[in-house]
């Protein structure tokens, strides 16, 4: 499977690279999860990145001038009663490259690995909460069809 590796331009403003993250890029990627609330040291970050890419998930970073400014995770989820699906479970931007398409460009690059993958369809999980986000993928075409019932079976300390 070809991994992500290209340089962007949006519109002349900015130019950054997108390329799958790596485990030295743990402590940035703790850093931008943490502007969305999700609070987690860099070796729990680190452990996680490298489950995620153990059964072939997918974590894109988009890189400027060696800085991460932003990450979309990238799941395959499989059934037995259809084709299976892609996830987004998080986008996220540095709160200083926001509005110049990095988002747009990494949600992109999530839609082109789905289709590597087969997969019929691509969800995005996003906090009910988060309602800038919801115009954001509703701008890119996705519609809010899902209903999700959620039980924490074990309790986790943060």
């Amino acid at each position: 499977m070809p991994r992500v590796r290209k340089t962007r331009s949006e519109q002349g403003r900015s130019t950054w690279l997108l390329r799958d993250a790596t485990a030295s890029d743990a402590a940035a990627l703790a850093t931008l999860l943490a502007e969305l609330g999700y609070r987690r040291p860099q070796g729990d970050v680190a452990k996680a990145l490298s489950d995620l890419q153990g059964v072939q998930d997918r974590v894109i970073v988009a890189e400027q001038q060696g800085e991460i400014i932003g990450l979309v995770t990238i799941h395959r989820t499989s059934f037995l009663h259809r084709v299976a699906d892609g996830r987004v479970t998080s986008v996220v931007v540095a709160g200083s490259a926001r509005g110049l398409g990095v988002g747009r460009e990494l949600v992109e690059a999530a839609e082109a690995v789905v289709r590597e993958w087969g997969c019929a369809r691509i969800e995005v999980t996003c906090g009910a909460h988060r309602s800038k986000a919801h115009e954001f993928y509703e701008h890119l075409g996705y519609t809010n069809n899902a209903k999700r019932f959620i039980k924490n079976i074990v309790q986790i300390s943060s």
